[in-house]
């Protein structure tokens, strides 16, 4: 829960902006509308991709603006993440939709929204094998709300021993196979298996080191240009691999020029220039 609560302040630490006189829900609003209005522009012009784009564009900016003012939301996070996804840009769309789901990582519209950009990248997100294998037995983990989880964590371990504390005083004796233990049984093994759930979350997908590549950045095998590329496409070794916008990766360090050292999905290591990268908890300026 520290690690969350962390993030969420970071998320709702209003970032330098320039003066306005609309209020954060003026700035909600007017993104609102500009979306409906660049819905009916593509129904209406769909081959009119470039004034699309800007009318997604200006309805994300609205919601960023939103955000920035103060209206911290999963809301107005999803919102901007999926103007910016129908605008054509991945990289603020991915950074927005892992912004939502470190408010709240039981947003589906915002995993939705992020797995299918995924698809659409070259670096893989994971082993398919073995997150078949993970989705096939944890399932509930992925699809289970993370404010549900704590809840019924925090309620069913301490109801595991109230179980067990009635089953002997009932019986007189220790007793640890009665019906009133069986429940208590099932009860903190439930109870065990999300606070497991939640204890991984924090400290796998911890916000406060990922980071989304804005604009196309060549990764290197050290911090600077004179170095080699990190990435070749695959089965072209001789043709370089730019990390293209959308791409995540987790911070590992950095050096004293503005490069820093990243872990991609894949579990691969680059190094990327500073200026490349947005970072999910928002630095204080």
């Amino acid at each position: 829960m520290l690690i969350r609560v962390m993030v969420i302040a970071l998320l709702t630490t209003p970032c330098t902006a320039s003066p306005t006189d609309s209020s954060p829900e003026d700035h909600f609003r007017l993104g609102l509308a500009k979306f409906d209005e660049a819905v009916v522009h593509w129904k209406d012009h769909p081959s009119d991709r470039a004034a699309n784009a800007r009318r997604y564009r200006a309805a994300a900016a609205e919601f960023v603006a939103a955000w920035k003012a103060g209206l911290v939301s999963t809301e107005v996070l999803t919102n901007a993440a999926n103007s910016f996804a129908f605008a054509g840009a991945n990289g603020e769309a991915v950074l927005f939709y892992r912004r939502a789901l470190a408010a709240d990582p039981g947003n589906a519209r915002a995993r939705e929204g992020l797995d299918h950009l995924r698809e659409k990248l070259p670096v893989s997100a994971r082993d398919e094998t073995a997150a078949s294998l993970a989705d096939s037995l944890l399932f509930w983990h992925r699809e289970r709300n993370f404010h549900l989880r704590y809840f019924l964590g925090s309620i069913l371990f301490p109801l595991a021993w109230v179980l067990f504390a009635a089953e002997i005083l009932l019986r007189k004796r220790s007793a640890w196979n009665g019906p009133l233990a069986m429940l208590g049984y099932v009860s903190l093994t439930v109870s065990t298996a999300f606070l497991i759930s939640l204890a991984h979350e924090g400290l796998t997908k911890s916000p406060t080191r990922a980071a989304v590549v804005v604009l196309d950045a060549q990764g290197r095998t050290g911090p600077g240009e004179q170095y080699q590329p990190s990435h070749t496409q695959h089965g072209r070794d001789e043709s370089t691999l730019a990390f293209p916008p959308g791409t995540e990766v987790e911070l590992r360090g950095k050096s004293e020029n503005g490069w820093l050292q990243v872990r991609l999905l894949d579990g691969t290591d680059s190094w990327v220039p500073r200026s490349a990268l947005e970072r999910v908890a928002p630095e204080d300026d």
